[in-house]
């Protein structure tokens, strides 16, 4: 008996060696089929590419390895589709040598998927994969795709070294409409010329990313959209995207840029902490665009001096017009609204918001505490038919940190056909020495040396860390609430946060409507006697209690009204609320308070 219970023990050893120690070697030029699992890890020991015809298909937690400097193409089609638990990795076997971007060791050449076809755009061709380790000198791209509809979702890309494209998406001559999905991905940690560069006929959605830690050393910026010509339609969407700590070279371009020509959506990202050389966090030369809901904060622009003239300067907003000489219908116009652009730094000037040749419309945004080498901390502006129109603003606490520092001159220096402003609340009445002289409706705005905000930074300049800060109205900022111009054009229905824009009998000044009453209007009710901050969290979210009555109970809904979880809580003063084990989303805070359930809405964005 015990002699087969030793013989069956061997058995299960030996199979449990084979599939430990299971691999697939592949030594020829072509490849399809299917990768299992089961004849993983797949060792590359030379440049494979996927026929014509031919289908290659990577199951969920198989591993590439390439054994030298190759690379994948395909002719054909492919598909690597990972799941959470198991991804699916592309990596070198040796990364000695990685760094040295002029030497073959260390790295693998990357993917190029050569117009694959593929028709079913609901359906990633990459999910849940990892690429790393990929290295090439002048690369066109290390991971390139001229797909016509193109999809990939829930993918990482770091330890990537090039002096050219990380990842080049495009396609636009295909006869037929040419379309990317890039959703739910990581970029982190790489060393590249452009961190990612698109352009499709029709339309790119980029959503749900995160770039983090990537020097971009050797080109135009980290994010950089195109068109086919500068009166093209094509569509880009790039939203709810958190782009912190990279940084960008002396060749210029921003954090998130958009060349000539296209229409471009950028809204409700998270673009904080980062480092350029030459341009704003937000670039934008695009035929027009809507920029909204955006957080931008503690960005710095670090070149000094005048390099190209048109395009130098900028920390937060920065839009460029296409056409540099002259006024061209139907393109160079954009809409900035609902953001809040708070403690930038230019060492040229425009941290807030720099316009150049473009006619811009610019609404309901808090730009604040932002600092400027030179003149214009919170606007900067130039070209012979540039026009401008301020309405509902708050422009306050930006500061010049160079000669003159008078408080005249923190908050503009522009040159424009038209400047236009309307009840904006502004610190310090503009120098009109750097206001061009048609300007207009200057007696409209409040001016006042006070603000009231829940939680605003508590000084200018990017060594004060804005990540925590609320810089909604509080019920007292009555140089605010139902102060703004409820006629400007273009202010939309939803506030910064998704509230509801009108909600007293006017409209209010900054990016966040008030949602409460203020004191001037009646004695605090239960809405005002509650705080809630940050309303735009990372994972931990505040409650402050103002009442003398103890908070009994708070819960948690999403925005259907479904309670996702209920605390108990019995608290005066303050109670902090971990929300690491939540998905980033959009939340309702029910806060059971005497006089009533209190409801917030809070944003989860890590």
């Amino acid at each position: 008996m015990k002699l087969k219970y030793f013989i069956c023990l061997l058995l299960l050893t030996g199979l449990c060696s084979a599939r430990i120690n299971a691999a697939t070697q592949i030594n020829t030029p072509t490849v399809s089929g299917t990768w299992t699992l089961e004849g993983s890890p797949y060792y590359i020991h030379n440049n494979i590419n996927i026929p014509q015809n031919s289908t290659l298909t990577i199951k969920a937690g198989v591993e590439v390895v390439f054994m030298g400097h190759y690379g994948l193409s395909t002719y054909g089609s492919l598909s690597a589709r990972g799941n959470e638990k198991q991804k699916i990795i592309f990596r070198s076997n040796d990364t000695t040598g990685w760094s040295d971007l002029y030497s073959t060791a260390g790295g693998w050449q990357g993917i190029t998927l050569e117009n694959t076809g593929q028709t079913d755009f609901s359906i990633p061709t990459f999910e849940y994969c990892i690429f790393r380790d990929m290295k090439k000198s002048q690369s066109y791209g290390l991971f390139v795709s001229t797909t016509p509809l193109f999809y990939i979702n829930e993918c990482e890309f770091y330890h990537n070294i090039t002096d050219g494209i990380l990842i080049h998406l495009y396609n636009n001559i295909a006869p037929s409409p040419t379309k990317l999905k890039f959703t739910n991905c990581i970029i982190r940690d790489n060393i590249t010329g452009i961190g990612m560069f698109t352009l499709y006929k029709d339309s790119v959605y980029v959503q749900n990313n995160k770039f983090y830690n990537n020097n971009v050393n050797f080109g135009f910026g980290l994010f950089n959209n195109a068109s086919t010509n500068d009166m093209s339609n094509n569509f880009l969407l790039f939203d709810n995207n958190e782009l912190y700590n990279n940084t960008t070279s002396e060749l210029g371009g921003g954090i998130v840029n958009c060349t000539q020509g296209g229409k471009a959506k950028i809204s409700n990202n998270y673009i904080h902490h980062n480092t350029t050389k030459k341009n704003g966090a937000i670039f934008l030369q695009s035929k027009s665009s809507l920029v909204e809901n955006n957080l931008v904060i503690n960005n710095k622009q670090v070149l000094e001096g005048i390099y190209c003239g048109i395009s130098d300067g900028g920390a937060g907003i920065q839009l460029l017009g296409q056409n540099l000489d002259n006024e061209v219908p139907g393109r160079n116009t954009h809409i900035v609204r609902n953001n809040i652009v708070a403690n930038n730094h230019s060492a040229v000037g425009g941290a807030g918001i720099w316009v150049q040749h473009c006619q811009a419309t610019v609404v309901n945004n808090t730009f604040i505490n932002n600092t400027s080498k030179n003149f214009g901390a919170a606007m900067k502006s130039g070209g012979t038919y540039c026009k401008i129109r301020m309405h509902n603003n708050i422009i306050f606490g930006n500061k010049l940190i160079d000669l003159p520092n008078d408080t005249a001159y923190n908050n503009f220096q522009c040159i424009a056909a038209l400047l236009e402003f309307s009840n904006n609340l502004i610190d310090y009445h503009p120098n009109t020495t750097f206001l061009p002289a048609n300007v207009l409706g200057l007696a409209s705005n409040i001016y006042d040396h006070n603000i009231a905000l829940i939680a605003s930074t508590a000084g200018a300049g990017v060594s004060y860390d804005a990540t925590n800060a609320n810089f909604s109205l509080a019920a007292n900022a009555l140089n605010c609430i139902n102060r703004g111009n409820t006629n400007a054009p273009d202010h939309g229905t939803l506030d910064f946060y998704g509230n509801q824009r009108v909600t007293g009998s006017g409209i209010d000044i900054g990016a966040v409507e008030f949602q409460g009453a203020t004191t001037g209007i009646r004695n605090p009710g239960a809405d005002e006697l509650v705080q809630v901050f940050p309303t735009l969290s990372t994972g931990s979210v505040t409650i402050r209690n103002l009442s003398p009555k103890a908070i009994s109970q708070i819960s948690l809904l999403d925005l259907s009204g479904r309670i996702l979880n209920t605390f108990n809580t019995n608290f005066s003063g303050t109670y902090t609320l971990q929300m690491g084990q939540y998905p980033d989303a959009t939340y309702l805070m029910g806060i059971a308070t005497e006089a009533g359930t209190v409801y917030k809405k809070i944003v989860l964005k890590r």
